[in-house]
């Protein structure tokens, strides 16, 4: 139990917005101003050769005589990633300052998966300890809010080595859990 129910109720109220266009390849729920295939419209531009018949606007053409494709907005993944420091030093204070960050790092990551956004979670120490792998809706929050209070302060911080291995796993070249 990290949260209040209030509390949680205060944070399905709560969404992301991104000043730039997500940069997934993957079908989303993320509006972009990128042309694509979604169910939304976003504009017409004239009929040029090679474009797919089925996107003409045959309403336009018997009003205006003229040959206009419809364009849909594309829908895209965003993935956010929350990384965690888990050294040793983060178990001091009162309360302590673990207990902070992992309590954020819920809350961040409960918005995301309410707004169908990927979540993954790293945590640092003296190298990349564990990772919580990208995932996406609603049922992922007890898995994650599980994850984030298996961790534990301990050992020491080696933030270039602990970032690197975080770049390499968050680039989805090694996708098993360390």
């Amino acid at each position: 139990t990290l949260f209040s129910d209030d509390f949680l109720k205060k944070l399905e109220k709560l969404a992301f917005i991104s000043k730039k266009i997500p940069n997934g390849i993957s079908p989303g729920a993320q509006k972009t101003y990128r042309k694509g295939s979604s169910l939304e419209f976003s504009d017409y531009r004239a009929y040029s050769n090679g474009d797919d018949i089925r996107n003409i606007d045959w309403s336009v053409w018997k009003r205006l005589g003229q040959f206009f494709v419809k364009l849909y907005s594309a829908d895209l993944d965003r993935t956010i990633s929350i990384i965690i420091d888990t050294s040793e030093s983060m178990g001091t204070g009162t309360p302590d300052k673990l207990t902070f960050s992992i309590q954020a790092a819920a809350s961040l990551g409960y918005i995301g998966l309410r707004n169908q956004d990927r979540v993954s979670v790293i945590s640092i120490g003296e190298t990349m300890l564990d990772y919580m792998k990208p995932s996406r809706g609603e049922g992922r929050t007890i898995s994650l809010f599980n994850f984030l209070s298996s961790l534990k302060a301990s050992g020491k911080t080696n933030l270039a080595k602990s970032l690197i291995l975080s770049t390499i796993i968050l680039s989805g070249n090694i996708s098993r859990r360390l």
